[in-house]
């Protein structure tokens, strides 16, 4: 599984491609593991997203497409992004 969440990024020839959209703003958190497996600490980004009404077809196989659609999603969408 992969995730397209940058304008430049692409999927693989064999990838399914479903987008979804962010529900609030991010937040973070340092997460202190202790013990055996004490090397997985670190800062985590923690969101919450849901999948878009609209999907893209054949416009997320290809980078300018791809950002194309997201730029109009995004447009289309803008008052669900407060934050932004």
């Amino acid at each position: 599984m992969d995730a397209l969440d940058q304008l430049d990024d692409r999927p693989e020839d064999t990838e399914q491609i479903t987008a979804y959209q962010l529900t609030a703003k991010p937040a973070g958190a340092f997460v202190c593991i202790r013990g055996k497996n004490r090397r997985n600490s670190g800062y985590r980004v923690i969101a919450k997203y849901r999948v878009c009404d609209d999907q893209p077809g054949s416009e997320a196989e290809h980078q300018d497409t791809w950002e194309q659609w997201a730029r109009a999603y995004f447009e289309s969408h803008r008052e669900q992004f407060p934050w932004i």
